[in-house]
């Protein structure tokens, strides 16, 4: 951008132009819990936080990988992988910035206590399961430990515990912003990353 671009805040400070922050497609910090982020050839980002063992398994992401970068595939490839973090219930955004803007508290820089939270599994049988409530709510009554599932089946029984709704047709469930086709849920056919290999989802990972 030119000095004279009145939206430059940068140059209008006497700030030196800086390099836009890199984009991960998965992020770990030091809780468990990874950011998975989807760019849609629409536009915007799905964003999915919490992600946890079994979620990593219906990805094909690897458990022991911390972080990579936003990969470069082609539009069908991302918009398939954006499809799978829909079917885990990730959200639509304008962009990261607007997800910060509307359910970071900025006093605590931790998620606002109304913040929705989402629990999903998908059983081989068919159909899903959903539990959703704030996130105060949930850490309330503990439902965290539904992350300790090793297993989709598993985590499946464990939202059933604790009083989550069965839909059997996916597309009746309001949680979920689902593609037009109905997920694979033994998803048998997406790879796993390795430190060394490759998959549709990524190009490399360092």
């Amino acid at each position: 951008m030119h000095p004279s671009d009145d939206n430059n805040y940068e140059d209008i400070c006497g700030y030196p132009d800086q390099e836009p922050p890199p984009q991960y497609r998965l992020s770990t910090g030091s809780n468990p819990g990874a950011i998975v982020m989807g760019w849609p050839s629409t536009g915007g980002v799905y964003r999915l936080g919490d992600v946890h063992i079994v979620q990593r398994q219906f990805l094909g992401l690897n458990r022991r990988v911390a972080k990579f970068l936003r990969p470069e595939v082609s539009a069908d490839v991302e918009d398939a992988f954006c499809d799978q973090l829909r079917k885990l219930g990730a959200q639509w955004w304008e962009s990261e910035s607007k997800y910060s803007d509307e359910l970071i508290d900025f006093q605590t820089g931790r998620p606002a206590p109304d913040k929705p939270v989402l629990y999903i599994g998908w059983p081989t049988s068919g159909g899903v399961w959903a539990l959703s409530m704030d996130v105060r709510d949930a850490a309330k009554e503990g439902y965290g430990v539904i992350y300790n599932s090793l297993t989709m089946e598993e985590q499946c029984e464990m939202i059933e515990e604790f009083g989550g709704t069965f839909y059997q047709d996916p597309k009746d469930c309001p949680y979920l912003d689902l593609p037009g086709n109905e997920p694979d849920p033994s998803l048998s056919h997406l790879p796993v990353l390795s430190q060394t290999s490759s998959s549709p989802w990524t190009s490399s990972v360092p």
